[in-house]
């Protein structure tokens, strides 16, 4: 079997411009680094263990102003947490479920809130960001199974539940989502990304720092998020891979609003790609990162 090849992909997509005729210069780099590095390395303050039972891992993390710390991953059922009294709307399911987990700066577990249905639903990407007031966002990314076959090839449907309120379903197999959880453990909202027999995989999350939210991973056929439109009506926008292979997957980012509203959702063109990593600069340039299978279209360029 001739093995596959893959590739690293950068990619500059360009969702807004601002001019400056400042030019602001860079202090000395190594002294910085050096001073840097003593800092970091100079002593471990603290760890914290959130379960000792192999039924739980964690895929990413940030930090707000004030020293707390938040994990978003994996669990298998209800993990065993040390204390279990920081539960915040325990709705552990079947199959795996992801979760987010706040620590304070003394590395003491404050609250615990998990999601998912009875599928394998996994948390991939956390950013943390404050507004002009200082309220502390929080936007997660991730895939949720919503769609199974049973052992007699029957359907089953999952429904996903975010806390005690959010319920969700989707005709897709695998669907990607990016959604808000409050600073206190609260689902706020959810957008759930829909396509029939639609398989998703994410992998990063990135904000501008005003009022748009960035995703990237892959698909397979056709992926749809909801917006709402001017009269306040709920309107679908869809892309599809266009590939000549069903499960063949299609790189993909997609902007949202910090309220959930999904604004676009740019592909990259070549089927076998995905998207790795998102950065965002204050000039709203969006860097991303990915790979490819053998050959790629990315951008309209074949590599």
């Amino acid at each position: 079997m001739q093995k596959a090849l893959t590739a690293m992909l950068l990619v500059v997509l360009m969702v807004g411009m601002t001019t400056s005729t400042h030019l602001h210069s860079l202090p000395d780099a190594e002294p910085q680094m050096k001073s840097n590095a003593q800092t970091i390395q100079a002593s471990w303050d603290w760890s914290s263990v959130l379960s000792n039972r192999m039924n739980i891992e964690s895929d990413d993390m940030d930090t707000d102003s004030q020293g707390n710390s938040y994990v978003v991953g994996t669990t298998e059922g209800r993990p065993d947490v040390k204390d279990s009294s920081v539960f915040i709307g325990d709705r552990s399911q079947f199959g795996k479920n992801l979760y987010v987990a706040k620590f304070n700066p003394s590395g003491s577990l404050v609250w615990f809130a998990n999601a998912g249905g009875n599928g394998d639903d996994y948390g991939k990407g956390i950013i943390v960001d404050e507004d002009s007031s200082g309220n502390v966002l929080i936007f997660v990314v991730g895939q949720v199974e919503t769609r199974d076959v049973d052992p007699n090839q029957a359907l089953v449907q999952h429904t996903i539940h975010f806390g005690d309120e959010l319920n969700y379903t989707s005709n897709a197999t695998v669907a990607p989502f990016v959604a808000k959880i409050s600073s206190s453990g609260a689902w706020e909202w959810v957008s759930l990304g829909k396509g029939l027999d639609m398989r998703a995989g994410m992998r990063d999350i990135a904000f501008d720092g005003h009022n748009s939210i960035y995703i990237g991973g892959r698909y397979s056929k056709s992926l749809a998020f909801s917006s709402v439109d001017k009269s306040g009506n709920e309107v679908w926008n869809s892309v599809s891979t266009t590939c000549s292979n069903q499960h063949s997957q299609m790189g993909f980012v997609a902007a949202f609003t910090t309220a959930g509203h999904h604004r676009f959702t740019q592909q990259t063109g070549g089927c076998g790609t995905w998207i790795n990593a998102i950065a965002v600069r204050d000039d709203s340039k969006l860097f991303v990162g990915g790979g490819y299978w053998t050959v790629g279209t990315i951008a309209h360029q074949t590599y």
